[in-house]
């Protein structure tokens, strides 16, 4: 049998999720989209284990693209789309 092995996020490609919790922290998004700071994490993890694989929600996308964008951060909508993992 094969072992099995698990990538960290360093070896990973950056997602939509990540970019956006990075640029403006856990804490700001999850004000923004009135979620707790946990269910804003929870995009970050893979499908597979629970998680949002990696995607913005579609219903908090421009709302983060607006906050983005007020903040002086050059962010694009196809920063908040991506593939998930």
């Amino acid at each position: 049998m094969g072992q099995i092995v698990h990538k960290s996020r360093q070896e990973r490609p950056e997602t939509p999720a990540d970019r956006i919790i990075r640029a403006l922290g856990a804490r700001r998004v999850a004000e923004i989209t009135q979620l707790t700071t946990d269910a804003v994490r929870k995009w970050q993890r893979r499908r597979a284990t629970g998680g949002g694989g990696g995607l913005v929600p579609a219903q908090y996308q421009q709302l983060l693209l607006n906050e983005a964008r007020a903040a002086g951060l050059e962010f694009a909508a196809e920063d908040l789309i991506g593939p998930e993992f």
